[in-house]
């Protein structure tokens, strides 16, 4: 899946983190005992990013992104007079080459990878980073386990399945949408996959029933349309990307009709912005957003601000998460070690 430009939004916040990481000394060894890519002066840092194929464009800004966000930490004296030394890997054809050229970077040795993008490689990367106890803080994951078990990966944002979950919990409660006049339409069948779990399990915590789904597809989507008309449907949770939800939006205005659409802010595109004006406020747009007290999830309502559409002022709509992700860890004592970078209990405490 190619991913676009918002997913350095989440970048952005998984570095303000990164400053982060609160390491403490091994309550096993000496504290003095000599940690991987740790000198005296410096401290070693590894991350993965694509720099070809379809995220290349992405995986480049990532590079420049962390790039210049450990510049200016070292400029200002870096984390307790250490320096920060980022090695960069190119991510492979697929998640085994990933997985090799991962491999190679952890025996520089680093201290701990940062913010690895690697779409379609993230579960294998983070095994590989249980298997060798090398921290893993930032990985942005489009898949985040509800109670992570592997000690070693710091997730500081919410995966897709958090957010959609959201999404269900805030059409039902704060718009109540009516789920017999609820629709799921399907345009991504991978992202489906994903989310489908997590989407059944939130309508059986609200004791409401799963609403029918429909395959998209560009031949039948006129009929699909039709159809969800014809029946009613005033909500609409869209599995799918930007460059799905935009054509099919166009389409939907045609025929006249403006359901409640949620969709996963994270895949939107700037078309989001620019729907045709009878959806101006009906566009509901779940993204991840770290704070220093936790995370957020912000619900992005573009609502029509008087002038021409797309011309919408943002309302957000935000409902408070605690998540298990360190998002308060600091590199706070000396020596520095990997053992015992700093964790809330695990899981989500809403």
């Amino acid at each position: 899946m190619k991913l676009p430009s918002a997913v350095l939004g989440l970048l952005l916040c998984c570095n303000a983190a990164v400053s982060g990481a609160r390491v403490q000394a091994p309550h096993s060894r000496q504290p003095n005992a000599p940690q991987p890519g740790v000198t005296a002066n410096s401290i070693t840092l590894g991350t993965v990013v694509p720099l070809q194929g379809d995220n290349a464009e992405t995986g480049s800004a990532v590079k420049a992104l962390l790039t210049a966000y450990f510049e200016d930490l070292n400029q200002r004296g870096g984390i307790y007079g250490r320096r920060i030394v980022l090695h960069f890997a190119e991510s492979g054809d697929d998640s085994a080459a990933t997985l090799k050229n991962a491999r190679r970077l952890a025996t520089t040795p680093v201290f701990a990878l940062v913010a690895p993008f690697v779409p379609g490689a993230e579960q294998k990367l983070a095994a590989l980073a249980q298997a060798n106890k090398t921290p893993l803080v930032g990985l942005l994951a489009l898949s985040v386990p509800s109670e992570p078990a592997n000690r070693e990966v710091f997730y500081l944002l919410p995966g897709f399945q958090q957010l959609e979950q959201e999404l269900v919990r805030f059409a039902a409660v704060r718009e109540k949408s009516a789920m017999e006049k609820t629709a799921v339409v399907i345009a991504d069948s991978k992202l489906q996959t994903d989310v489908s779990a997590a989407m059944q399990a939130t309508w059986k915590e609200l004791s409401v029933e799963k609403p029918r789904e429909f395959v998209l597809t560009a031949k039948n989507r006129e009929d699909t349309i039709r159809d969800l008309h014809s029946q009613g449907i005033e909500t609409v949770f869209f599995v799918g990307g930007g460059e799905q939800l935009s054509p099919w939006i166009q389409a939907v205005d045609r025929a006249e009709w403006a359901p409640r659409v949620f969709v996963l802010g994270p895949l939107m595109d700037e078309s989001i912005l620019t729907a045709p004006a009878r959806f101006q406020g009906r566009i509901f747009a779940a993204y991840p957003q770290l704070q220093p007290a936790g995370t957020d999830f912000s619900l992005l309502r573009c609502q029509d601000s008087g002038g021409s559409p797309g011309a919408g002022r943002q309302e957000r709509d935000s409902r408070k998460i605690n998540f298990d992700a360190g998002a308060d860890a600091r590199l706070s004592n000396r020596p520095a070690s990997r053992n015992h970078l700093w964790r809330e209990p695990p899981g989500w405490i809403v």
